[in-house]
């Protein structure tokens, strides 16, 4: 495997120059050169050529150049370059073989990304400190001025990822990677992600070169941080230009947390489809669900997967107006349950201590409560 070793960029050819045309020609309008010779040479003269110069050159457009290096596994990016305001657009341009690209631009600030091959989404902004960014920050702006040339560089690693989340739910999940260095507008990165039979799986993430903290949220909407492992080593992931194995990651023994309902008669379809079910920790993240109508439609259920081994409440609540607690309406009252990784917890909402009554109003449905 090799890496591409790239030097400094040299600077763009500029355009517009003639070679041919200096001060003897303009000398020998005293010897019988035509006037109509004689002001052409003047107004090329006077188009670019300071008093050094020989060659005129016209200066009308400023350059961005600039290189990138990436592993030679991966195909290489594209840049794309954004002007946003008024007069905004955007244009792709191909890397040569060495990672290296120019093109003239009018006075303004851009932005200059890396896209993958294929795809529409800028996966970090150039900066002329050599790193990428995510987000619109100030290292992100680079200016053009005419006659000049700015210099931007990247270097793009590569991060994969194995986690077990030791459940296999039909869900995604949502990982985020952030920086431990943010002095370069470096921004986070996160994945959606569906489980494959247990396993989160992240190929390759194309990154700056650094480290990085890895979190997760899970289906059910609680997040935590996660202890990615290499080497029989728990600490930090790091970007690579080329990376070995992947860091593996084992979540914590979850709780599974089984809600229902007791009896309810003659609901409609709709009638928990916007009641929500949380397993409140007393600290950390809520993780929540929603609640089904069983088949006979008897009763309600749900299911939640919970991380966070501390002891919790079960609340319901219906578009964040309503709230109550399984044992009590209130949260003083509200049955405290143990987490018992690898085991389940049942909790019973007693509907018929208060009916749930879907009434619609103006086209949407509110929760009333009443006593039977």
């Amino acid at each position: 495997m090799q890496t591409k070793l790239l030097a400094s960029p040299s600077s763009p050819r500029r355009p517009g120059s003639f070679p041919h045309i200096g001060q003897p020609n303009l000398r020998r309008r005293a010897n019988g050169i035509s006037p109509l010779v004689a002001a052409i040479a003047l107004t090329i003269s006077a188009l670019g050529c300071d008093e050094d110069s020989t060659r005129p050159v016209f200066q009308d457009v400023g350059y961005i150049a600039g290189q990138v290096i990436w592993d030679d596994e991966d195909p290489p990016p594209t840049v794309v370059i954004e002007r946003r305001g008024e007069f905004s657009y955007r244009m792709e341009i191909d890397l040569d073989e060495n990672g290296r690209f120019s093109t003239p631009l009018s006075d303004g600030t851009y932005f200059v990304g890396l896209s993958p091959v294929g795809g529409s989404s800028v996966e970090g902004w150039l900066t002329r400190d050599g790193f990428t960014s995510r987000y619109d920050s100030v290292p992100s702006r680079i200016p053009v001025i005419r006659g000049t040339t700015t210099d931007v560089t990247g270097t793009l690693g590569r991060l994969s990822l194995d986690i077990d989340t030791q459940i296999d739910v039909d869900g995604t999940w949502r990982l985020d990677v952030d920086p431990l260095v943010t002095q370069f507008g470096l921004g986070s990165r996160f994945i959606r992600m569906p489980t494959d039979r247990g396993m989160l799986t992240l190929d390759v993430l194309r990154l700056a070169l650094g480290p990085y903290r890895v979190s997760v949220r899970t289906p059910f909407d609680e997040g935590f941080e996660l202890e990615p492992i290499r080497n029989g080593e728990t600490g930090t992931v790091q970007a690579e230009l080329h990376p070995t194995d992947p860091y593996t990651i084992v979540l914590p023994t979850p709780t599974l947390v089984s809600i229902r309902t007791s009896e309810i008669v003659g609901a409609p379809l709709s009638a928990f489809s916007s009641l929500l079910v949380a397993a409140d920790p007393l600290l950390g993240d809520d993780a929540t669900t929603t609640l089904a109508i069983d088949d006979d439609r008897s009763f309600a259920w749900g299911q939640i997967y919970l991380y966070n081994r501390v002891p919790f409440r079960i609340r319901y609540y219906y578009s964040y107006t309503y709230d109550a607690w399984v044992g009590s309406l209130d949260e003083a009252g509200a049955t405290l349950f143990e987490a018992n990784p690898g085991g389940e917890v049942e909790a019973t909402i007693e509907v018929g201590l208060v009916r749930l009554d879907f009434l619609g109003v103006g086209g949407s449905r509110h929760l009333r409560e009443s006593e039977d």
